[in-house]
């Protein structure tokens, strides 16, 4: 099923939403301002880039992105909406504008049914109030009062995922039109966020928020678990939830699923698939305990260049049918080595990858991250796509790695620390050393929260991949991350003791490795270039 057309979008049959104001107290005229094309999508010349390395994707002539398209749509929407205008194979999709999510935050709410959310909010004059007004609420909150602030908020996010906001939002003009999204109900649906400053240049966000495929419930409930996801204290690091879009999108029930980066460093034009057998949740988030299968396409060697490498899968995903609609369902794979010829990638996969990832590379002006499925008929479809915030390549070091090393890894995040090798334990969170380099099987949540990331020296996991939520993360807040397969015992052997941990470049050659002691005085020393991220 295709895309609705604009103009069935906004019909000129839709109720009035004069009984949904915004903030200003306009009201909204049509169905047309909650979905589909706010305004036409300018493409730039998709000539081709004269030279494949890291350009500025920064200036707006390049970027050629509507400060308007973000605000309504997010980054995600916005995208999702170039990509289509441009012809790029995109799942069916409506995008639920920020006015929708403001029109519920409007909504007004009986403060004694906040009571269980906000203890005290019941005995305020008020009989009523809203989302809106408990941010303003929010704001006004000093600096000083984070632990409030943090209450208040994990508060919020309880409450718009409860029955208890559902119930009193169900019957709102702004949910009769998110149920009237126009997509096939016949098939799998899911729901993302598209935050304002999400997919951003410069701040991708990745994994910061939602997604979640539409059970059996209600598609309104759907959406306020993903809207509710921005309200969390750990993701509102300006104090305050950001404006939130959200994509209700057709989904594929694949046979293979992962992601595209188009640039590994700045020094090479190698474009790198991480993939998985089942839904692309298996690759993206970085959490699942995987090794990601990953192919590497050399395309300054031709287009039928490139090198499989078989990675080690505990658990995939798939789409499973739950009476009237569907959920994720995580396989654990008994035999976690892969080399079946059944989880490799055809040659004419491998080559419409390459093709689709150099058109988004040309509609960008800029290295890209992309997301992508392959249905069982072996059709690709690109699901997000967002630019490279940070590249690798700009550390370089005039010395060779040091030949007594604790261990050898890949590097994933470019840098150096050195501090006490620390095995991660999550009820011992709090009493990490200060720098500490830590040690785990794969990364989870709690290791990825703001107070513990800037507490940490750098990170060393069993698993992993290179282009997944974990690694952008670690590469946008420069934590080194190394990844040690199957030299991870090693690793654990050693902990407690001090230990260097580098990835960089050494003598011009990528390289990961720890060693015993404190060796950053001679790394410093031995420094060539460091250059800014992309």
């Amino acid at each position: 099923m295709l895309p609705l057309p604009p103009a069935k979008i906004g019909r000129s049959d839709s109720q009035s939403l004069a009984t949904v104001p915004d903030q200003n107290t306009k009201a909204y005229s049509s169905a047309k301002r909650y979905f589909g094309d706010p305004e036409p999508v300018v493409i730039p010349d998709t000539s081709l880039l004269a030279k494949r390395k890291c350009h500025s994707p920064v200036a707006d002539q390049a970027a050629h992105c509507s400060p308007a398209n973000r605000t309504q749509l997010g980054g995600k929407g916005m995208f999702l909406q170039r990509m289509k205008a441009a012809g790029l194979s995109v799942p069916p999709f409506q995008c639920v504008t920020t006015q929708v999510t403001n029109a519920l935050e409007q909504h007004p709410l009986d403060s004694q049914r906040l009571e269980p959310y906000f203890p005290g909010i019941g005995n305020e004059p008020e009989a009523e109030t809203s989302l809106a007004n408990i941010r303003k609420r929010l704001n006004t909150l000093l600096p000083s009062e984070q632990t409030r602030r943090n209450s208040w908020l994990a508060g919020l996010a309880n409450f718009i995922a409860s029955d208890d906001f559902y119930d009193q939002v169900k019957d709102s003009e702004a949910a009769r039109h998110i149920r009237d999204h126009g997509l096939s109900t016949s098939g799998p649906l899911i729901v993302r966020s598209s935050g304002i400053n999400e997919d951003n240049f410069g701040d991708a966000q990745a994994g910061k928020y939602l997604s979640e495929v539409q059970g059996d419930e209600d598609i309104l409930r759907t959406c306020l678990k993903v809207m509710a996801s921005a309200y969390r204290p750990e993701v509102c690091s300006e104090g305050v939830p950001q404006p939130m879009a959200l994509i209700i999108q057709e989904c594929i029930h694949c046979l293979h699923g992962g992601v595209a980066m188009s640039f590994q460093s700045f020094d090479d034009d190698t474009l790198r698939v991480e993939f998985t057998h089942g839904q692309p949740r298996g690759v993206v988030a970085g959490q699942s305990g995987n090794t990601p299968h990953r192919i590497d396409i050399f395309r300054k060697e031709g287009a039928d260049s490139y090198q499989y490498f078989p990675g080690t899968i505990s658990s995939h995903y798939i789409l499973r049918k739950n009476n009237n609609g569907y959920s994720e369902t995580r396989i654990d794979d008994a035999d976690a080595q892969s080399n079946d010829v059944e989880q490799k990638l055809t040659d004419d996969m491998i080559a419409d990858l390459r093709q689709m990832v150099t058109k988004l590379e040309k509609l960008l002006l800029c290295p890209v991250d992309v997301e992508f499925a392959i249905n069982n008929q072996g059709r690709l479809f690109l699901l997000q796509v967002r630019p490279v915030t940070r590249l690798s390549g700009g550390l370089d070091f005039a010395m060779p790695i040091p030949e007594e090393t604790l261990t050898i890894g890949e590097g994933v995040s470019e840098g150096y620390c050195t501090g006490p090798l620390w095995l991660a334990e999550e009820s011992a969170a709090d009493s990490m050393p200060e720098g500490a380099i830590v040690v785990a099987r794969h990364a989870q949540d709690w290791m990825l929260e703001p107070g513990f990331l800037k507490r940490a020296g750098g990170f060393v996991t069993a698993t992993g991949g290179f282009n997944d939520h974990v690694a952008i993360l670690m590469k946008q807040q420069r934590k080194t991350l190394m990844l040690a397969g199957d030299q991870f015992e090693a690793v654990t052997a050693q902990v407690g003791q001090q230990a260097t941990l580098a990835c960089a470049r050494f003598n011009g050659k990528p390289g990961a490795f720890i060693v015993a002691g404190d060796m950053t005085g001679k790394l410093v020393s031995h420094g060539r270039s460091i250059l800014g991220c992309c």
